[in-house]
């Protein structure tokens, strides 16, 4: 399954999306945090060089994949929506404004390529 939901819990202290580890399917070697930008500036433009969850932690965010498959587009509109890029898959997405942030985990610690 390549998208999914994941709970997210509301109370009057804010908004708690939960990512159990027993739920990806793979072991977490890096996390990181993408924030919108005013404007919606374009994101990604490359291709995975490992397994990504990307999950919504608020705002909302639209993800282009190429793949082996053809092109997939998906929408994050709901805290919890994710989506997983599989190695090899051509990213780009785009994050509606500053208010927008995604958390990705993926399956291979970062390396710089140059």
């Amino acid at each position: 399954m390549r998208s999914r939901r994941f709970p997210s819990h509301r109370d009057a202290r804010g908004e708690l999306v939960v990512v159990e580890g027993d739920d990806l399917g793979f072991p977490v070697r890096r996390v990181f945090t993408v924030t919108g930008v005013d404007g919606g500036g374009p994101r990604g433009g490359h291709h995975a060089v490992c397994t990504e969850l990307v999950v919504l932690v608020a705002g909302s965010a639209d993800l282009t994949l190429g793949t082996p498959r053809g092109t997939e587009h998906h929408e994050l509109r709901t805290p919890g929506d994710s989506v997983t890029i599989t190695a090899g898959d051509h990213v780009d997405y785009q994050l509606d404004g500053s208010g927008s942030v995604v958390v990705v985990l993926c399956d291979e610690p970062f390396e710089v390529r140059g």
